[in-house]
């Protein structure tokens, strides 16, 4: 069964942003939606999950990390896939367990695939727009909006392309200055 979950997990990395992004809305709808038609069957309350304004931004998150967990998962597996079993086998011989072996011997040898995949995340969490744009356009009020969608408002809407481009500079920066920090932390490279 392990290519089926491979697959399984991989698949709504698959999908077009603007369709997850739509599907989400229906799932968070406050009358029809999925989420708020489980609450009911279970006695509980519904709520407006992209209404309030308070909890909008972390359901777009929500939304935003079961498309892109897939990615990761993968990139991840084939880390753990590259491992030597002998590290392994001879920890296990040692007499560590499961947990040690996995903090101990896995973790560290997959430590450059963990940073690429921390920068991964960063980086797609500062150009996040279309889950925005898709579901609530930063709304209600300003309470979901992103850099990414600011940046298209100023140049698209607002026509003032020098904000929108000082805005797109400083998304760069950011990204930029965390890899490096995260590269630099980790000492990637390094033995």
């Amino acid at each position: 069964m392990r290519n089926f979950f491979r697959n399984f997990y991989y698949l709504p990395a698959l999908i077009s942003l603007t369709a997850v992004g739509l599907m989400f809305t229906f799932i968070y709808n406050p009358n029809l939606g999925f989420l708020n038609s489980v609450l009911k069957m279970f006695g509980l309350p519904t709520y407006g999950w992209l209404g309030d304004s308070k909890m909008a931004i972390y359901c777009i998150i929500a939304m935003s990390q079961w498309q892109f967990t897939g990615y990761i998962t993968m990139l991840m597996v084939v880390a753990f896939q590259n491992v030597s079993r002998d590290y392994v086998e001879a920890a296990a011989i040692d007499g560590a367990g499961p947990i040690k072996r996995a903090i101990y011997i896995m973790l560290p040898q997959a430590k450059e695939q963990l940073l690429v995949c921390t920068i991964i995340t960063i980086i797609g969490a500062f150009k996040l727009y279309t889950e925005v744009y898709s579901t609530t356009s930063g709304g209600p009020g300003n309470s979901s909006q992103v850099l990414g969608l600011y940046l298209y408002q100023q140049a698209f809407l607002h026509s003032d392309l020098g904000m929108a481009a000082v805005t797109g500079v400083f998304i760069f920066v950011i990204t930029v200055t965390l890899s490096i920090i995260q590269i630099r932390v980790t000492r990637s490279g390094q033995d």
